[in-house]
This record gives C-alpha cells, structure tokens and sequence, in this order.
C-alpha cells in the first residue's frame, strides 16, 4: 500500500502517492468518501454510514460509493478493505 500524502486546496482535497507518484484531486461527494473511509473501512461500512447520516437509500447511494472506492483502488490510493495509508 502507498504511503499517502493529502492537502487542501481551494475545495478540494488533493491526494498524492510518494510510491507511485500518481496525485488525484477529491471534492464534494469524494472528499466525504475519503473521510468514511478513516484507515480503515470496507466499501459496506461507507454505504451503511452513507445512509445513516444522509437518509439516503442504499440502492442510490451503494453505486456511486462503489465506483469511487473502486476508483481510489484503481489509483493505489486504497486496499481492495478500503484501508488508505496516511501521513
């Protein structure tokens, strides 16, 4: 897992991995995700906490949250547990 360094600019939250050197840039609904996610957290836990603080159903919220942790995975910013490795 990379070692991820993180930093606000404007409103959004740029991600930069020292391993790989790939960096992303989050906003809105992502920013939020990045947070659910903590150190550790499956892509259930984010959908369940999704629907418990925004009232949202879990068929509309589950897979826009899917996509986004599998994006973040994609990238090497995250495990396939949703664990992101922070500094």
């Amino acid at each position: 897992m990379a070692s991820i360094r993180s930093g606000t600019v404007d409103e959004e939250l740029i991600l930069f991995s020292i391993e790989t050197g790939v960096s992303h840039a989050l906003a809105g609904t992502g920013i939020w995700i990045w947070n659910a996610i903590g150190t550790r957290a499956r892509v259930g836990d984010v959908i369940r906490r999704a629907t418990e603080e925004f009232g949202v159903p879990r068929d509309v919220c589950a897979p826009d949250i899917v996509a986004a942790m599998a994006s973040l995975e994609e990238l090497g910013l995250i495990a396939q547990d949703g664990a992101a490795s922070r500094s």
